[in-house]
């Protein structure tokens, strides 16, 4: 889909019409960061890494040096910050790979409510400082 809105946004651009252009692109953006913090995005690591994906590739198309939002950014500034949360997320998935095979079946069902309440990313980072393993993120 999000390889759909590029060329979409690359037909535009083609055609001369930077407005349909940006309207499509901050639509992708938009659903990017539905599904990666949303209401029902964030509780599956699967849809935080698709929704940083296609945040990613609809910045990749724009001007880097553009300004983005209202906080002084520019676009490579956001793609800084979306790629170091996806790297923090992927390195509490790796972690937590190996930790939960041997988790106590207690914790196990912390974790297990805790996922259900607060998404898979929040439990994961529990579980993380719970036993001591450093993660190199916030906790959620």
């Amino acid at each position: 889909m999000s390889g759909q809105i590029v060329d979409l946004a690359s037909s535009y651009r083609q055609a001369g019409d930077t407005a349909s252009k940006q309207a499509v692109l901050q639509t992708a953006l938009h659903v990017g960061q539905q599904l990666d913090a949303g209401a029902n995005g964030g509780k599956f690591l699967i849809n935080n890494l698709v929704g940083i994906a296609i945040q990613l590739n609809a910045l990749k198309v724009m001007n880097p040096a553009s300004p983005y939002g209202d906080q002084g950014q520019t676009v490579q500034d956001y793609m800084d910050q979306i790629s170091q949360h996806k790297a923090a997320l992927k390195q509490i998935a790796q972690q937590n790979e190996k930790l939960l095979p041997s988790m106590p079946p207690e914790d196990l069902t912390s974790f297990l409510d805790r996922e259900k309440l607060y998404g898979e990313p929040a439990a994961m980072q529990w579980y993380l400082n719970k036993s001591g393993q450093p993660s190199g993120a916030g906790s959620n």
